[in-house]
């Protein structure tokens, strides 16, 4: 295997499994999605925090780091909160779409100042 793409295999890696672990944002997300249209949208509420809230005891029964899962259960709290006000399932979606656009605005302005993003989240991804 080619070295660059041995590389690129091991930066999806440590996305998607490794220090990172996006799992810890996305299950409590694809719990909301499956358990509203079965059960409603108070058990696909209360499912999304507790499924949040047992990453985060899974993390600390492992030893592992708590930063991602703490932010996963962040997102959702902020969710809920968003859910609560509006009284609509689409709400849930609401701090995701604000981080977004956040990002999008912030990755602008570090290429008008000469300081792309990406090489800071590479740096800070690779240590």
């Amino acid at each position: 295997m080619k070295p660059k793409l041995r590389e690129l295999l091991g930066e999806f890696r440590t996305v998607f499994a490794g220090r990172s672990n996006l799992a810890d944002s996305v299950i409590p997300t694809v719990i909301f999605l499956a358990v509203n249209p079965l059960l409603g949208f108070d058990y696909a509420v209360w499912g999304s925090l507790l499924i949040s809230l047992l990453v985060c005891l899974y993390r600390l029964g492992k030893r592992q780091p708590l930063r991602y899962a703490l932010g996963g259960l962040g997102g959702v709290l902020l969710a809920i909160l968003a859910l609560l006000l509006s009284k609509r399932a689409e709400a849930y979606f609401f701090p995701g779409l604000i981080t977004g656009i956040l990002t999008v605005v912030l990755c602008g302005v570090s290429v008008l100042v000469g300081r792309p993003l990406v090489a800071w989240t590479s740096h800070i991804a690779r240590r």
